[in-house]
């Protein structure tokens, strides 16, 4: 739909996806995919502060994207208009990090497209905005499938660990002496 109405009226617009499904890192590794937001998020800011550094255990990918800059991709990305799909695919054969490019073009974009929850979970909103460099006063937000909003915010509202979560949890009371959290209520309780 961008690309027809760029042909009447040039318009930058960019798809954004999370981590989950953009990283090659997470991507690679199945151990990794069952992850929650935050855990991955964690993972990602060490290997970029690694890579950063130039020290062992850094991402290749966003290395690579540092580099070689986001001229060449943003160029293509004006031409092209692509997918989210099609932008990974090209990320990966030049061996870059597509969810970082991704936030990097955002704030050169006019249209972005995503899934409900960076619009509609508070702290990834205000990251999206960061990343488009804008007010939220400013945006026009377009709900495609509005009728699957009562089940996401119900989810969104819900609670749910990962087994790795816990396993992290108990070798953290296992450290720190299973702590008394209430009047004779353990972590370990």
């Amino acid at each position: 739909e961008l690309r027809r109405l760029s042909a009447i009226e040039p318009v930058f617009g960019m798809g954004i996806q999370g981590r989950r499904g953009t990283c090659p890192l997470i991507r690679g590794d199945p151990s990794l995919q069952v992850g929650n937001p935050d855990e991955l998020s964690r993972l990602c800011a060490d290997r970029k502060r690694k890579a950063l550094a130039g020290g062992e255990g850094g991402c290749p990918f966003y290395r690579q994207m540092i580099e070689t800059g986001s001229e060449g991709m943003e160029k293509w990305c004006r031409e092209r208009l692509p997918s989210v799909e099609e932008f990974v695919e090209r990320c990966d054969e030049r061996g870059i990090c597509p969810y970082e490019l991704m936030k990097e073009l955002a704030s050169e974009a006019r249209v972005i497209t995503a899934p409900f929850v960076f619009f509609f979970v508070p702290f990834i909103r205000s990251a999206l905005l960061e990343w488009m460099n804008v007010d939220q006063s400013r945006l026009v937000v377009v709900v495609d499938e509005a009728h699957n909003l009562p089940d996401f915010a119900r989810e969104t509202r819900s609670i749910t660990m990962t087994e790795r979560s816990l396993d992290l949890v108990e070798k953290e009371i296992g450290e720190h002496a299973d702590p008394e959290l209430l009047n004779g209520v353990s972590a370990q309780d």
